[in-house]
């Protein structure tokens, strides 16, 4: 049995808020907004998940917190 995807659709100005919102700076919204709707979302995460940082938020999942600590640090 397939499991329900329960995530909303985001517009790609609601995907750069949402990086955004997550820390990462950004200099042109409309020059990202072009690079999502031509790559996406998805294969852009691989380009800029080494640089994120440990989350040290206690509502934020064991999982990740785990997973995020064998990235390397800058």
């Amino acid at each position: 049995m397939a499991i329900p995807y329960t995530k909303p659709h985001l517009s790609f100005c609601e995907q750069v808020s949402l990086l955004e919102e997550r820390g990462m700076i950004i200099k042109d919204r409309k020059e990202i907004e072009t690079l999502l709707t031509n790559v996406g979302y998805y294969h852009m995460s691989a380009y800029w998940y080494p640089y994120r940082k440990e989350n040290s938020d206690p509502a934020c999942s064991r999982r990740e917190q785990q997973h995020s600590r064998r990235l390397p640090q800058k």
